[in-house]
């Protein structure tokens, strides 16, 4: 029984600790794991009513059934949304009209020819490419010549980043929200004779050490880029969205939720699954990390996980038809708005500290 009390009061910890509003990842990696908390919640439900059974033992056993049904109860509300339980966010539809590979390389891995294979049979018309160094930039020459049309940063230590697309590309970008060190790309491609805003991003995950510092990033760089992101979006109702990349967030944490709601743009994994994408090599410890979020504008006939060979990250490829007309967006209430001009201040002030600030960096405004 005491051994029970403790693993209880562990998983009551954890549970509770993401409540907890700080950028601090000690307590930001606990939003990853809800699916193995609400396994070992479940777990130790089912040894403790056999443990009361057997033995006989009421005293404290009624209380540890309480707290750990609470606790299954509390993460399962953030998992049955990405279930086949809960309503699309987004209609299904029939046909396609544009396909996107989100691809995490990896820059460890060394199967080059592999992933140019995978890459080349997924017959997307839009690639993402994440962690893309001069190895990778070399490995892929072949496959790169089948999209004439391409924005990309290639860059060592897993930040570079590529969009290469069969769509003309209108005004691409290469962009830094926040931190100088993490490039994302903006461009406008045409689909349909519609303008679609495509964004590819790939924040800095909370944990990750800090080169030449003995220390590690908190969750306020990645949270910002996110919520700068949304409220550029959200000043452009009217345009047809899409932003995808390696969020190196959950999605249903806090900052990914408050991105959705600024935002307004919408989850595929709503109502169809997990699709959980890292780690690929460790079954029993993988979150959906890597995302494609679209506008109202848009419709999903298919969303899939894709393995990326030698690499520690799925790959995501969704098929989406363009379904335009006038769309009202919700507005974030205050206490949103407040919270977001909270994440860019911290946000900008962890860059700082690690000198990867912008030349002109945002500013926290919550009225905006």
């Amino acid at each position: 029984m005491w051994t029970l009390r403790l693993l209880t009061l562990s998983l009551l910890t954890v549970t509770a600790a993401p409540l907890i509003h700080t950028d601090w990842w000690p307590i930001r990696l606990w939003d990853f794991p809800r699916l193995q908390i609400l396994a070992t919640a479940s777990f130790l439900t089912i040894y403790t009513l056999a443990l009361t059974w057997h033995c006989r033992l009421k005293q404290g056993s009624l209380a540890l059934l309480g707290i750990l049904l609470a606790i299954i109860v509390w993460q399962a509300t953030y998992i049955i949304p990405y279930t086949s339980a809960w309503p699309h966010a987004i209609p299904t539809a029939t046909s396609s009209d544009v396909s996107i590979l989100v691809c995490n390389l990896d820059k460890r891995n060394t199967q080059h020819d592999a992933v140019a294979q995978m890459l080349r049979d997924s017959q997307s018309d839009i690639l993402i490419l994440v962690e893309l160094d001069q190895a990778w930039a070399d490995a892929l020459s072949d496959v790169r010549a089948n999209f004439p049309h391409r924005s990309e940063i290639v860059l060592e230590d897993g930040l570079g980043l590529a969009l290469w697309s069969k769509h003309p590309l209108d005004n691409p970008q290469i962009r830094h929200i926040v931190s100088d060190k993490r490039p994302s790309i903006f461009a406008t491609l045409t689909i349909n004779n519609h303008d679609v805003r495509l964004v590819a991003i790939h924040p800095t995950p909370p944990a990750l050490r800090v080169p030449h510092e003995d220390e590690r990033y908190d969750s306020g760089i990645r949270d910002a880029e996110l919520i700068l992101l949304a409220k550029e979006v959200k000043d452009n109702p009217q345009a047809n969205w899409i932003v995808a990349g390696d969020f190196n967030d959950v999605a249903w944490s806090r900052t990914t939720a408050l991105f959705s709601s600024i935002s307004g743009l919408l989850d595929p994994r709503v109502g169809r699954g997990l699709i959980n994408t890292y780690h690929a090599q460790y079954p029993l410890m993988r979150y959906p990390l890597d995302h494609v979020f679209v506008s109202e504008h848009f419709a999903v006939r298919s969303f899939d996980r894709i393995e990326t060979p030698g690499s520690d990250h799925f790959a995501v490829r969704v098929e989406l038809a363009l379904v335009p007309h006038a769309s009202q967006k919700n507005q974030p209430d205050e206490d949103d708005a407040e919270e977001a001009a909270e994440i860019i201040e911290e946000g900008v002030e962890e860059a700082a500290e690690h000198d990867e600030n912008v030349s002109d960096p945002p500013e926290a405004d919550p009225n905006t």
